[in-house]
């Protein structure tokens, strides 16, 4: 779905629940498609370390 572009629409996410996703598939998929959400929820994700909020939080420019 991210390789035919079926999130550019996208304006919100809940993906806490989604146990199969590792660290690395959540960052690239938001390293794509976080600069036009304005709402992410990833509670539940104990592993998410600093140092991949530490890199992610730049692609966040629209959340509110």
């Amino acid at each position: 779905m991210v390789a035919r572009g079926k999130f550019k629409q996208l304006r919100a996410i809940d993906i806490s629940s989604t146990a199969a996703l590792s660290e690395n598939a959540i960052y690239q998929f938001l390293q794509c498609n976080a600069r036009n959400l304005r709402g992410l929820v990833l509670t539940g994700k104990p592993k998410l370390t600093e140092n991949f909020w530490l890199n992610v939080i730049h692609f966040l420019t629209n959340i509110r």
